[in-house]
């Protein structure tokens, strides 16, 4: 499960999936923590859900063009 999270489709080893993996895990940590110290505020919780989201989404933006252009109709 971890492996899928880590390589590319074709089994490769992917450094961007591993990149955005771990900045996602330790920015995680990072609110996980400072909700437990009871320092979490609501900008920084916003920032973290906006740039969680649009990391996935632009992420799967560039899935599907790269998919489009590897298929030429």
């Amino acid at each position: 499960m971890i492996k899928d999270l880590l390589t590319s489709p074709v089994g490769d080893f992917s450094l961007s999936k591993t990149c955005q993996f771990t900045g996602v895990v330790i920015s995680s940590g990072v609110i996980v923590w400072q909700a437990y110290q009871n320092t979490l505020t609501t900008e920084m919780f916003g920032i973290y859900l906006a740039v969680v989201v649009a990391g996935n989404s632009v992420n799967k933006l560039i899935a599907v063009k790269d998919k489009k252009d590897a298929d030429p109709q």
